[in-house]
Order: C-alpha cells, then sequence, then structure tokens
C-alpha cells in the first residue's frame, strides 16, 4: 500500500487553497495564544466577574497554561479538525470526482492513504505552530516553559491527532453525506470519551492520552503506561486505516 505521490501532492495543492483550513490553521494559533494568556490572567478574570464575593485563588504557574494548551488542543481544536476532515472522501463521492481521480492511475488504497496522510499533515504544521506559539507566550508570560516528561506529553498529542484523523476518513468512507460523516465523527469521539472514566482502560484508550498528559504534568504517571497508550493509538490507527480502505475497496462508486 504505497502512497501515489502526484496525487499526494494534488491533495496538498488543494488543502493550501482551501479556506476551512486555513481558517482551521488561524484557530489553532489564536488558541496557541490564548491559552497562555488564559493561564495567567485567569485569576483577575474571575475576580473582576466576582463582584462583592471574597475569592482566593492560588498563583498561576506555567503548568497552568500548558494545561490550557492540551486541553484545549485534545478537544475543541482536534473536534473542529475531524469535522473538517471527514467531509474529504465523501464530498468527492457525492460530486462524482471520485471516478476521475481513480480512472488515473490512483488505486483505492492509494486514494485513502493518500488522504489521511495529507490530513494529518495539516493538523500536524496546526498543532506544530499552535504549540509553539504557546511555548513562546508561556516563557513570555511565566519566565519558564519546559517540565519533566514534556516530550511524553507533546508526543501523545501528536498521535492523538492520528488517531482522530483515522476516525475521520473512516467516518467519511462509510457515510452518505458530510453530516453523518461529521455527526459519526463526533459520535466516536463521544464514545472514546466515556471509556476514559474507567480507570483501568485509559492507558488502552486513545482519548485516555488526555488523562496521562495530566498525570505527566503532575508526576503521577508510570512511562509503562505511556508507552502502553502510544501502542494502543498506532494499533487503532492501523486498523481503522485497514478497515476503511477494506471496506472503500468493495464499495460501489
Amino acid at each position: 500500500m504505497n502512497v501515489n505521490f502526484a496525487f499526494f501532492k494534488k491533495e496538498i495543492k488543494e488543502i493550501l487553497r482551501a479556506p476551512r483550513y486555513i481558517t482551521l490553521f488561524i484557530l489553532f494559533v489564536a488558541f496557541g495564544i490564548l491559552s497562555p494568556a488564559t493561564a495567567k490572567f485567569m485569576n483577575e478574570i474571575f475576580v473582576l466577574f466576582a463582584v462583592d464575593i471574597p475569592i482566593v485563588l492560588p498563583d498561576p504557574h506555567y503548568l497552568d497554561a500548558w494545561e490550557q494548551i492540551f486541553k484545549n488542543t485534545n478537544t475543541l481544536l482536534i473536534i473542529v479538525y475531524m469535522i473538517m476532515l471527514s467531509g474529504s472522501i465523501v464530498s468527492e463521492k457525492i460530486k462524482g470526482s471520485i471516478l476521475l481521480v481513480l480512472s488515473k492511475n490512483v488505486s483505492r488504497s492509494n486514494f485513502v492513504l493518500s488522504k489521511v496522510f495529507a490530513g494529518y499533515l495539516v493538523f500536524f504544521v496546526c498543532f506544530t505552530a499552535s504549540l509553539l506559539i504557546g511555548m513562546l507566550y508561556t516563557q513570555i508570560l511565566f519566565q519558564e516553559v519546559w517540565f519533566s516528561g514534556a516530550g511524553y506529553a507533546i508526543l501523545l498529542s501528536y498521535l492523538m491527532g492520528l488517531t482522530f484523523t483515522a476516525i475521520a476518513i473512516f467516518v467519511s468512507i462509510v457515510s452518505k453525506s458530510s453530516t453523518i460523516a461529521a455527526l459519526l465523527g463526533f459520535v466516536g469521539f463521544t464514545v472514546l470519551s466515556i471509556f476514559t472514566v474507567i480507570p483501568q482502560l485509559v492507558k488502552f484508550n486513545p482519548l485516555g492520552a488526555t488523562a496521562l498528559i495530566s498525570g505527566i504534568m503532575h508526576q503521577t504517571v508510570e512511562t509503562v503506561d505511556i508507552w502502553i497508550n502510544v501502542g494502543a493509538m498506532v494499533v487503532f490507527f492501523g486498523a481503522l486505516v485497514g478497515f476503511g480502505i477494506y471496506l472503500f475497496k468493495r464499495q460501489e462508486l
């Protein structure tokens, strides 16, 4: 299952021209700026609205900025990304343009893999930009930025993007419309969220990475649990992409 690089380059060019992905990039960058700022000034915001109510809040810490960065990325932003990507295949099936593509020496497996890699490249660029900007503002506002285990936390976030890329492409393959694909993607996110309440399953759940990241920052997680979660996400990604290709090859277009 090799990627057709000519088609892959075509996908990248289309992404660069698509307004929705430009909007997504701006959204990631905006939250990269807002996350440290929110952590820094949240106390002042609470005091501003808590009129005549005495409130004692702990001083803001640079880890609060990281928590905001990961929280925003691994919930709101990743949902928006997944919804945008979930229409990538089904929209071409509806328009009929997929038949033209497949007639030009592009196999169905190449088509799906190119969509997967191009889609993940979007997440990688958006999250990297958001992360670097967030780290810069954290350093400016708190004069401290790195923490023990930050590399593991960042790795888990990148792999979460990979996981939800697979979900988005899978629901796009099996759906009849972009709306249904978006709903199925959101349902998938919700189901994984529900299973995060079971502590024994957290390390095997792709979305359990959010809890592990929090544990990494507070040094309450074993390294072995991190690697189990990494393995679980890789297996989840491979299985979902592989099954998606299997179903796509058997679809009538």
